[in-house]
């Protein structure tokens, strides 16, 4: 098998009005189709001897798959690409972040760019605010979660209680940390601290009460805001007693903002042909990372004035996919098409929730991803030509020495090349031949290329 493969999934024919399918086996093994969009699968070669995909068709990976490198077609004979081959996400089941990225045939998948570390919460006097999540090595993609705030009430350091730490970035469902629950009977204080984050969540916020009282900050995650606050005072009477007439002091520290939810990388496009007709679109990039959410907001409700509530920190950005690369390589080529290839956005950084006693951090943005290449386009040469002359429809049988070799047409004639020796032959005096009378198996044994009615 040479780099152009063997030709053994026959000819495609994928247009408007046209559907062949060659040797390839359907209903999801080798192939799909909905309408005029033919779904193929990456990180396999499939093997054409002519493959002709027509404008006003698209051609696009199987949605079932979550990973992937690239997409590698390859044709003996002449490829022709007026529709679209679309390897972005919107026309991909590949799934967000750095985990869903894969090597195959040492071509290593575009991947995604580094997501930012979420802001620390902020301060409560001594309730101190839970730290910022921050991004593991290799990053995955996601932006972590910031760190809820601190709270306290009075001036004795036993009331304080921190916030909790933003979760650290990583791949799978985000874990938030909860806001911290609070109760207490008449005459009698609670304290407690905001729940730490799970995977890519922000911190909840601490809480603090003085009297019939529960709640705290929240947080959610996926970029989502941190809560602000959220408290209810008992209303129940105690020992005949009216709540209503109690001094009531509360503080609630703001839940840390959520981390950015990654980018999905793009995936590269190989073809190798013999021929190749390129009037159509490619596009492999990659898309945005998404934002991190705000922290939320200390709350205090204070009859004496006597508590503090730190904001939450912002929750970082995700990172953007990276685009994929295109690459031709050639004999013969028509390179007239669109082909596109953008890195997604970084996700922005989330913002910092205010409080009474400091406010919390911003999040960190998020990096973008990279551009594909503009194309690594490998048009095999002959160096150096050594010419032999032949007349009109010369068989070049004999000149086929090994099983590597490869022919070449170009404007002015039919090139034979392999390892040891080149050959070259015009066989229409002073004219280009026609392409279409040329026959390529290369092989060893089989039948090379011949000039016919020449």
């Amino acid at each position: 098998m040479t780099d152009f493969g063997d030709g053994s999934d026959g000819e495609l024919i994928f247009t408007t009005s046209v559907k062949s399918y060659g040797n390839m086996t359907g209903g999801g093994v080798d192939y799909s189709v909905s309408g005029n969009s033919l779904f193929l699968k990456p990180d396999r070669f499939y093997n054409f001897t002519d493959m002709t995909i027509g404008a006003g068709t698209i051609v696009r990976l199987n949605n079932l798959v979550s990973s992937g490198s690239v997409l590698y077609l390859r044709c003996t004979g002449t490829a022709t690409i007026a529709g679209s081959i679309r390897l972005d996400p919107n026309y991909t089941g590949i799934l967000p972040g750095t985990d869903y990225a894969s090597t195959w045939n040492s071509i290593a998948g575009p991947s995604v760019a580094n997501g930012g570390s979420g802001g620390a919460g902020g301060d409560g006097e001594s309730g101190a605010g839970g730290a910022a999540g921050t991004i593991i090595s290799g990053g995955e993609g996601y932006g972590s979660g910031g760190g809820g705030g601190g709270t306290e009430i009075g001036a004795s350091s036993d009331t304080a209680r921190p916030g909790g730490n933003g979760g650290t970035a990583s791949s799978g469902t985000p874990v938030y940390g909860g806001g911290a629950v609070v109760t207490a009977e008449v005459g009698f204080y609670s304290w407690a601290g905001g729940d730490h984050a799970g995977i890519c969540g922000g911190g909840g916020g601490a809480g603090g009460v003085q009297a019939y009282s529960g709640g705290a900050g929240t947080a959610e995650a996926y970029g989502g805001n941190g809560g602000r606050w959220n408290v209810t005072i008992n209303g129940q009477n105690a020992g005949g007693l009216d709540p209503a007439g109690f001094i009531v002091d509360i503080a609630a520290g703001g839940g840390g903002g959520g981390g950015g939810m990654a980018g999905t990388q793009g995936i590269h496009f190989y073809l190798w042909s013999v021929v190749i007709n390129f009037t159509g679109t490619i596009i492999t990039s990659g898309d945005n990372g998404q934002a991190g959410g705000d922290g939320g907001d200390g709350y205090i409700d204070s009859e004496h004035l006597d508590a503090d509530a730190g904001g939450a920190g912002g929750g970082g950005g995700a990172g953007g996919g990276n685009a994929g690369n295109i690459k031709f390589t050639y004999a013969k080529i028509t390179d007239s098409g669109s082909k596109t290839m953008s890195g997604g956005t970084g996700g922005a950084r989330g913002d910092r929730g205010s409080g009474v006693g400091s406010t919390g951090d911003f999040g960190n943005y998020g990096i973008a991803g990279t551009n594909g290449s503009a194309g690594s386009f490998t048009g095999l040469e002959v160096n150096p030509p050594v010419q032999e002359w032949f007349g009109s429809g010369t068989d070049v049988l004999p000149l086929i020495k090994t099983t590597d070799a490869v022919i070449v047409n170009d404007d002015e004639s039919v090139r034979v090349r392999h390892s040891s020796t080149t050959y070259a032959a015009d066989l229409v005096s002073g004219a280009a031949p026609d392409a279409s009378n040329l026959f390529i198996q290369t092989p060893k044994g089989t039948k090379a290329w011949r000039a016919s009615g020449t």
